[in-house]
């Protein structure tokens, strides 16, 4: 499903990215990717592509030319309105099957975030993070955003936020 981006689902989905991948980096954890790079998850022939995906280092043997072969550690879908059913239905089910470990669902209409760990019974369980922090769930020792962070209007700065 194409869906157009508009600029702010842009600039919150760089902001997603950026601020993760340059800790995650810096502490050597692993690398952030975004869209349109694929998971093949091996439960049919087809691939999802994430908005943005997290690969901790101990997985880099499955990253592919162009494609993660398995499961990411975190995943992360930012939707505006109109592919909510797509992104809460269909893919959902999807990571879920294919064993992603972290989900984070964001709601550009809501300003607000979703975030689902898989649990012992291969299904997803709704994690509830401090009121005005949202944490890696344990994927990205030590990381943490402000709830609000990525849904400011002009965003924050890169600097301030990395600097916090």
């Amino acid at each position: 499903m194409l869906t157009l981006m508009s600029t702010r689902h842009q600039l919150i989905k760089k902001f997603l990215v950026s601020i993760p991948d340059v800790y995650a980096q810096h502490h050597g954890l692993g690398i952030v990717l975004d869209a349109f790079f694929q998971i093949k998850t091996g439960l049919d022939l087809s691939a999802r592509e994430p908005d943005i995906l997290f690969v901790a280092k101990g997985n880099f043997g499955r990253l592919k030319k162009n494609y993660l072969n398995g499961q990411a550690n975190l995943v992360i879908e930012i939707f505006p309105p109109q592919s909510r059913l797509h992104n809460q239905g269909e893919k959902f089910t999807k990571y879920e099957l294919g064993a992603v470990r972290k989900h984070w669902l964001s709601d550009l209409d809501e300003q607000q975030a979703d975030f689902y760990q898989l649990g012992a019974d291969a299904h997803y369980q709704v994690v509830d993070p401090e009121p005005d922090k949202i944490h890696s769930l344990q994927t990205v020792p030590g990381f943490w955003l402000k709830a609000d962070w990525p849904f400011q209007g002009s965003l924050s700065s890169n600097f301030k936020v990395l600097k916090e």
